[in-house]
């Protein structure tokens, strides 16, 4: 029962996000994702709720604002478990790339990921004030099964 807030501030904490969604249920764990090194948040993170009624709950509230920043909210699905998932839950034309450098191009994006299926639309998040790459973006393919191709490559 665990979901994916993306978009986050780099300003907001575990703490934040665990008391801001705390409204919708009791919360087993909470977290923003930060860089392994540095510590510096990522900009998104996951919250697990012990029942799926929060859980059902929480998404009914969307659109979520943490910080200042409307942020994306929907059902988390484990990477090991991707296969077994519901369709429902695992089909999908877009991906999220984490990760990525401050340097890191569009057309580097579309280079790696067309080996996959044709590219509809790359969304890489850059920071309002300094238009300096935020380390994640989107990529959405024409096909669900370029997402599949992804999740599966080595």
């Amino acid at each position: 029962m665990k979901i994916f807030i993306g978009g986050l501030s780099f300003d907001t904490t575990d703490e934040t996000l665990r008391n801001y969604f705390a409204k919708y249920g009791d919360i087993a764990d909470s977290v923003v994702i930060c860089e392994s090194g540095s510590r510096k948040p990522r900009g998104f993170g996951f919250v697990t709720y012990k029942d799926v009624t929060s859980v059902k709950n929480c998404l009914a509230g969307i659109p979520h604002q943490i910080d200042g920043k409307t942020v994306e909210v929907k059902h988390a699905v484990p990477r090991e478990s991707n296969e077994l998932a519901a369709p429902h839950e695992r089909r999908s034309k877009k991906i999220f790339i984490g990760g990525l450098g401050a340097s890191t191009t569009e057309t580097e994006i579309r280079q790696y990921f067309n080996q996959f299926g044709k590219i509809l639309n790359i969304d890489l998040k850059k920071d309002r004030d300094t238009n300096v790459l935020r380390g994640f973006g989107f990529v959405v393919f024409e096909a669900e099964d370029s997402v599949d191709k992804v999740l599966t490559a080595r």
